[in-house]
């Protein structure tokens, strides 16, 4: 097993016996190999060092629904059949990524089907460990992997401090680690407490994320608990802030379950409209209007015209004024969607956006089976480039091409509307 505090030739050199259960189950990655040092420091962008850092995590704690819960979740209910109903009009293109993982979220589909607003808020309290969150934050064979395989958990804390010190290093509140000169492999020791307190003090609000993430792996900083997915969305929201201002709107396609929708209006951008699947849109709504106040969040198929979040399907996403907003949005996103989906995406962004198109997204272009995580063969649809579309649209001219601070493998791209 893998312990904080252990030295590097500790961990690679223990015994088989004392490796305990494998990281990664078979119905869940079974091509990813065992956690050992040098396949986690693949994935940091900082260097681990000779012995582990310590670091503390919490899987939150199941969330008992409450009346605000059951009433928020008959809200939903009825935006979902409006969405529903919008969604027949509009067809499906061919399998994508997005698919397959819907295959594996069936007992979500079941309560929405069901249309019980008790059962619908007992299950989003705690959405991080069922099925609906599969593909977006964690899911129900992550959040086992998680409780079952400490080494696996250990890994995923990791990540969870190697991208809060990325941040603080992307926005200037530490210093970049250098292995060329100077010290290396300090800041993934370092204070969680006084990290946060330092990024804080340099983007000038506090980054202490909404206590309604039941079920999630979280670190504790500050007076918060983090998940990876906390960061991303609060880089998201402070740099775009920078590229178009306060103030300044936005539309975002995917959206995961809102946590960037929200950080925006903390980092002070303007009207934001998340675009995605009906069913996504659900968990979108519930964690907004946990977060925000109800009046500021307009749901499909309600009349307030005048909130700053608007959460609509994709069948809908026509109905978005042309040039009505500043900037276009996507994250892990665009890659995953059938190609002939993507390129229709980016065509739409051209004209619903003034000025710019902002891509955060993995360039692999790997191939992958239409049964979620089994393996891809030869002949199987390969994931997108975003660059690539991009040259294949009129209208776009990029302007910013760069690593992602806080993922490797990731590029982020700035396109301005021509």
């Amino acid at each position: 097993m893998i312990e904080s505090g252990k030295t590097k030739d500790e961990i690679n050199d223990r015994e088989d016996a004392d490796s305990g259960q494998r990281p990664f189950s078979d119905t869940f990655a079974p091509d990813i190999p065992e956690l050992t040092q040098p396949v986690m420091q693949a994935w940091m962008q900082h260097e681990i060092g000779e012995t582990l850092p310590v670091i503390p995590s919490v899987i939150v704690p199941d969330i008992a629904a409450t009346p605000v819960d059951v009433e928020i979740s008959s809200r939903l209910l009825k935006s979902y059949a409006a969405s529903s109903r919008e969604l027949k009009n509009h067809p499906l293109a061919a399998p994508d990524l997005w698919s397959s993982i819907c295959k594996l979220q069936q007992h979500f589909f079941s309560l929405l089907e069901q249309g019980n607003p008790e059962a619908l808020a007992g299950y989003l309290c705690n959405m991080a460990r069922h099925d609906a969150t599969i593909g977006i934050t964690q899911g129900i064979q992550e959040h086992d992997l998680i409780a079952s395989n400490s080494d696996y958990a250990y890994f995923r804390r990791l990540l969870i401090k190697d991208k809060l010190i990325s941040f603080a290093e992307a926005v200037g509140a530490i210093r970049y680690e250098c292995p060329e000169q100077g010290p290396w492999g300090e800041h993934l020791h370092s204070d969680l407490d006084n990290l946060l307190q330092t990024l804080e003090a340099h983007v000038g609000i506090s980054l202490t994320p909404p206590p309604i993430d039941g079920g999630l792996l979280k670190i504790p900083a500050g007076e918060g608990l983090f998940h990876d997915r906390d960061l991303h969305a609060q880089f998201a929201a402070w740099s775009m802030r920078a590229l178009v201002g306060p103030g300044a709107a936005v539309c975002e396609i995917g959206g995961g379950v809102g946590r960037c929708a929200y950080w925006a209006q903390q980092f002070g951008l303007g009207q934001f409209t998340l675009i995605d699947l009906p069913h996504i849109n659900v968990l979108q709504g519930y964690y907004l209007l946990k977060s925000l106040p109800w009046n500021h969040v307009q749901l499909f198929g309600e009349t307030d015209g005048n909130a700053r979040v608007r959460i609509w399907p994709n069948a809908a996403k026509d109905q978005v004024s042309t040039e009505e907003v500043e900037i276009v949005f996507n994250q892990d996103g665009l890659p995953e969607f059938h190609p002939t989906v993507a390129l229709d995406y980016i065509a739409w962004s051209r004209r619903i956006s003034r000025k710019w198109l902002y891509s955060i997204n993995q360039e692999s272009a790997a191939a992958y089976a239409q049964e979620f995580c089994a393996p891809a063969g030869e002949g199987d649809t390969k994931q997108n480039v975003v660059g690539t579309l991009v040259a294949q649209s009129d209208g776009f001219q990029r302007t910013m091409r760069a690593p992602y601070w806080l993922r490797k493998g990731y590029a982020s791209e700035l396109f301005r509307v021509t």
